[in-house]
């Protein structure tokens, strides 16, 4: 009785295609600082000249860091950016179904059979 050694044995759940799945995975960070309600409400709907008051309001702040006596109430948080990626080739989360593979979804980047 011998055993070929060169093929080692496989349990039955390393037979079945591996399945993928979708993860959020951090991409950026941000710090947000929001401005006074004023700003918006001055300029409302007005988006070019929204933007330039609020560039002045950002070079405010930056002379605000430099000697910090203003009182105005301003926002700060830190956001976090997000994207769904594939848990096997991290890239961008994109099912995808083919009729010759029995409309099972897959990644439609590496080509692995998906939980959804």
């Amino acid at each position: 009785m011998t055993e070929n050694l060169t093929e080692p044995k496989l349990a039955a759940d390393q037979l079945s295609p591996k399945k993928v799945e979708k993860v959020s995975v951090v991409t950026d960070l941000r710090v947000i600082l929001e401005p006074p309600r004023y700003i918006a409400q001055w300029y409302g709907r007005d988006l070019a000249h929204y933007e330039k008051e609020l560039k002045n309001w950002a070079q405010e702040i930056y002379e605000h860091v430099r000697d910090h006596r203003s009182l105005d109430l301003v926002g700060i948080d830190v956001q976090r950016v997000t994207e769904d990626v594939c848990s096997n080739c991290k890239r961008p989360w994109d099912v995808a179904f083919d009729s010759d593979r029995n409309n099972e979804p897959y990644c439609g980047h590496c080509g692995e059979v998906a939980k959804v």
